[in-house]
């Protein structure tokens, strides 16, 4: 078959002044490209965001190569933005599979198929093997982890995959198919999958049991990068957090101190997995920066919402990385369900105090993500959410355009937020000057988010 995937769906600039959308490289789609490729299909990978043409024009050379299936990946802000794509294909190419997976249809198949009549399929959760069952001709009722419509528009949606894939098992992605300069040659590399813990603000669309790649695999995954395909960083971040498990984490580092590996690397992870040792060991292999999800100050929010960490914990790591020397990011929510003026101080203190530690901090208006118990809570109006919107476009990770909440008026939440991110990166000039010196910082803040931040202030 001649098979199109779409790494992204993005064809316009989000509507939040201040949300970072830079283009980046999906694992899942690049593994699942191997995975038809590997079984004879024909695979074209496309992405709008860093294509210079315009959507047509990519959309008429789409069509010249009279595709069987189109796959579009999506997260909930450019679900809507896939589907424009998917019309202007199916009004062209008519007999082409359109088939839509990612975050957003894993959370809300049927609700996506009903809502987007353009797409035949959703695939929901992991789509290696789904994709194979697709293309290989099983009838649709018989594929698990599929939402699927019948000849007379029912939806209807298949039971849940019981046997999660073997990470070991997977080939490599299919890295060669991408544009890798459009993506500043900064390559994922996945080492597990799942996060074991249930924050109440996440979405988990994998399998509940948390898997570990085989160290040696991931390592393998890392040398083919720099070696083969020129990468100038590895982000083990964008592709599930790392270390999210002590031991494996140490045995990655050293499979990469083994193999004479040195490529500057960044990750995501939480504050209660790490330690001196673990820390050293990242440092010496690379790492540059860790991006840690603190969420609030405030310690009764932090188990309102099932996080499961304690901030005297969380200050203690942060110290920590900043002394071993790496360069860290803390990733705050505000408007939480409790959130009062009274915790927005706790947590304007927490980031104060950790300011001479942590290189960024990043405050995001709360979204209730589909798939979410915050989601459920808000369409439920339960703990003081609700709400506001339901234009996917407006689900984007920084604005809380979707958000209502009964303590705190929008107006107020964007104002707290345009209050933290200027106390925290201008309220000391010694911290101003040392940023404008860092690659994360030059980044992440652009002229375009200063001003916004300064007009939502005054």
């Amino acid at each position: 078959m001649k098979i199109i995937l779409f790494n992204s769906c993005f064809i316009e600039r989000s509507v939040d002044p201040l949300q970072r959308i830079d283009p980046h490289l999906r694992v899942g789609v690049a593994v699942i490209a191997a995975c038809l490729r590997e079984a004879g299909h024909v695979v074209r990978v496309v992405d709008p965001q860093v294509d210079k043409r315009g959507i047509d024009e990519v959309v008429h050379e789409i069509v010249q190569d009279e595709p069987d299936l189109v796959g579009f990946s999506a997260f909930t802000e450019e679900i809507i933005y896939a589907s424009y794509i998917a019309e202007k294909i199916r009004v062209i190419c008519p007999s082409a599979k359109l088939i839509v997976g990612g975050y957003h249809a894993s959370a809300v198949p049927e609700r996506t198929l009903r809502e987007f009549p353009v797409f035949d399929l959703a695939v929901v959760g992991e789509g290696e093997q789904t994709m194979l069952e697709i293309v290989n001709g099983v009838s649709y009722e018989n594929i698990p982890g599929l939402a699927w419509r019948d000849t007379n528009g029912t939806v209807h949606l298949n039971p849940s995959r019981q046997e999660a894939i073997s990470l070991d098992s997977l080939p490599p992605p299919a890295w060669d198919l991408f544009d890798l300069s459009s993506y500043s040659f900064r390559i994922p590399v996945e080492p597990s999958r799942t996060c074991p813990f249930r924050c109440a603000f996440c979405f988990q669309a994998t399998f509940s049991k948390t898997r570990y790649k085989d160290p040696v695999k991931v390592v393998d995954d890392v040398e083919r990068a720099v070696r083969q395909l020129g990468a100038r960083q590895i982000s083990f971040g964008s592709a599930g957090a790392f270390p999210l498990n002590r031991n494996h984490g140490l045995a990655v580092c050293r499979e990469l101190r083994s193999r004479n590996i040195t490529i500057p690397w960044l990750t995501t992870t939480r504050a209660d997995v790490l330690d001196r040792e673990l820390l050293m060991a990242m440092r010496e292999t690379g790492c540059c920066y860790i991006s840690l999800g603190i969420e609030t100050g405030d310690q009764d929010i932090l188990s309102r919402c099932n996080k499961g960490l304690r901030l005297e914990q969380a200050e203690e790591t942060i110290r920590l990385i900043h002394e071993v020397g790496i360069e860290s990011e803390l990733c705050f929510i505000i408007g939480l369900p409790g959130e009062t003026e009274e915790s927005l101080l706790k947590t304007e203190r927490f980031a104060i105090a950790m300011r001479p530690y942590a290189t960024l901090a990043s405050f995001a208006i709360l979204t209730p993500f589909p798939g979410t118990e915050i989601f459920r809570m808000a369409e439920c109006g339960e703990q003081g959410l609700g709400l506001s919107t339901q234009d996917w476009r407006r689900f984007s990770k920084q604005s809380g355009f979707a958000l209502q909440h009964s303590s705190l008026t929008f107006s107020q939440l964007r104002r707290w937020q345009a209050r933290l991110y200027l106390k925290f990166y201008f309220g000391s000039p010694f911290k101003t000057l040392r940023l404008l010196r860092s690659p994360a910082f030059r980044e992440g803040i652009s002229l375009r988010r200063l001003i916004n931040l300064l007009r939502r202030m005054f």
